[in-house]
């Protein structure tokens, strides 16, 4: 028996029910499966229909929207889902990112208390390669395998939960927040709002796991640099592009003290992979700088979004992912 009113919207940008299978089987195993709204945003074409989604949620709703694949599209979908959603709550969802059973109740229980985001803890999926847990590093430092519930100035992003109220308070703008939600968590704290981290909430995150990652790296610090200087003026990007050569030290001192937390600094193989993705990062960031647009990064950033699987590695593609 569902609950009458969904407690929690989990929102999930998809293209077909195949490239979301493993993420819907992780939501229907969840404790309160029963109280999640599901918001399945697609593009146009696709077949999806709510038999897709399976049973057990709280009702299914699915939601187009189009230009997929163009520019911003995922920020537009998240943005277009939370709209729909009719739960206090609403959480983001990835193709590549399967939630733990208890993930859903600990954030609810959390949002019962005063915080306007709750972000979850991230756990590496395909732990195999080194490249794997560098992807996992970078990208998720400060949230891999914490334990330390608490307030923290920003949260994993495109895994975060959210008040559905303070989401909507963006306006028309709420897909470019969500294009970045680095800058949306800090204007979240120039309001005076609060985000907490809460370690009960764990997410098996599928990582890049061959060298196609440093690609990644490149075009996702490009879109990055793009977005965050839209208002500079050309000295300003200037003086980034000038300095982007020490951007991987910079980076790795703030990464540093997590890889000590999880007892992996001493891991020479993945300290040189996490050099080279941030090397890789910052020629992306140069590259955003100085042309301010992001030429063919945008469609292979989109494909590797969407269907991680084809990129996590040999190892990860022949066993599956969790």
């Amino acid at each position: 028996m569902t609950a009458s009113t969904p407690a929690l919207a989990v929102v999930l940008p998809a293209d077909t029910p195949a490239t979301v299978a493993e993420t819907l089987a992780a939501l229907r195993r969840q404790t309160v499966a029963d109280c999640i709204e599901l918001v399945l945003v697609v593009p146009p074409e696709s077949p999806f229909a709510v038999a897709d989604a399976g049973e057990g949620y709280q009702s299914v709703r699915i939601v187009r929207c189009d230009n997929y694949g163009g520019d911003e599209w995922f920020a537009r979908a998240r943005a277009t889902g939370a709209r729909h959603a009719s739960a206090p709550v609403v959480v983001f969802g990835e193709t590549h990112s399967f939630p733990r059973p208890e993930w859903a109740a600990a954030l609810l229980a959390a949002h019962r208390e005063d915080w306007a985001a709750v972000g979850a803890s991230i756990w590496n999926a395909n732990p195999e390669s080194r490249i794997s847990w560098a992807n996992l590093f970078v990208d998720f430092a400060p949230w891999v395998e914490r334990r330390e519930r608490g307030a923290m100035d920003e949260l994993a992003g495109h895994n975060i939960s959210y008040k559905r109220d303070v989401l909507l308070a963006r306006g028309e703008r709420l897909a470019e927040w969500l294009a970045s939600e680095t800058l949306l968590a800090a204007d979240l704290r120039a309001e005076g709002q609060r985000l907490l981290f809460e370690p009960a909430a764990v997410t098996m995150h599928l990582n890049l796991g061959g060298p196609y990652w440093f690609l990644q790296r490149f075009d996702h610090d490009r879109e990055w640099a793009v977005v965050r200087s839209r208002s500079w003026n050309p000295a300003r990007r200037a003086l980034y592009v000038l300095a982007s050569p020490l951007i991987p030290f910079v980076r790795l001192a703030r990464i540093w003290p997590d890889l000590r937390r999880a007892g992996r600094a001493t891991d020479l193989l993945l300290l040189a992979a996490v050099l080279l993705g941030l090397a890789a990062g910052a020629a992306g960031e140069a590259a955003g700088y100085t042309y301010r647009s992001l030429g063919g990064s945008l469609r292979r950033l989109h494909e590797v979004e969407m269907h991680r699987s084809r990129f996590a590695g040999r190892r990860a593609r022949e066993r599956g992912v969790p």
